[in-house]
């Protein structure tokens, strides 16, 4: 019982987490970007 709701709570959390780090691969790439720019 405890293992099969720490499963469901893991992959209630995964998406989250997903989305957290495909907002920070972009925000890294605008940021690498917005550097190359200024340094042009």
């Amino acid at each position: 019982m405890l293992c099969s709701s720490k499963q469901s709570g893991f992959s209630a959390i995964k998406p989250k987490l997903k989305i957290r780090l495909t907002v920070g691969i972009v925000t890294t790439k605008e940021g690498m970007e917005i550097t190359n720019n200024q340094m042009d």
